[in-house]
């Protein structure tokens, strides 16, 4: 709003870790400073992984994370496993088999041939092989 005194909040910057190798090697990155420094790491919990996960997140966040002084929150929607086996309650969009079919025949074959095989020189449609993300506005924190 013109006219106000408000200023921006800047932006948090925030690793989403899954416990995986890449996930657990940017926290592990960002709490040596060889990385930008990281508000939080989110654990978006599924509360349907194996026990060497929550381990390995246990020792993650007594390790790593909190000597560096970064937090990690764990958030969860529930068991995924209550919304994987009742899915007409599961907060997704629902497309029968019916109507997947009727929408790719939306596409033309050009289109689809891509969506299939990759562009002509070897993109996808979010990156290409020489490591250059396609569109723009990704990183780390984003």
């Amino acid at each position: 709003m013109r006219g106000t005194t408000e200023r921006a909040r800047p932006a948090l910057r925030t690793l989403s870790l899954g416990a995986g190798v890449q996930s657990s090697t940017l926290l592990l990155l960002a709490a040596e400073g060889r990385l930008p420094a990281l508000d939080a790491a989110v654990f978006a919990d599924t509360r349907w992984e194996p026990r060497a996960v929550y381990e390995h997140l246990d020792r993650l966040e007594r390790e790593v994370a909190e000597p560096a002084g970064i937090p990690i929150p764990r958030v969860s929607a529930g068991h995924i496993r209550d919304h994987a086996l009742n899915l007409d309650q599961a907060p997704i969009d629902h497309v029968s088999a019916h109507e997947w079919a009727g929408r790719q025949a939306t596409l033309d074959e050009e289109a689809a041939d891509v969506l299939e095989h990759g562009a002509a020189e070897g993109c996808s449609p979010w990156s290409c092989p020489g490591g250059d993300p396609a569109a723009e506005g990704f990183d780390l924190t984003a």
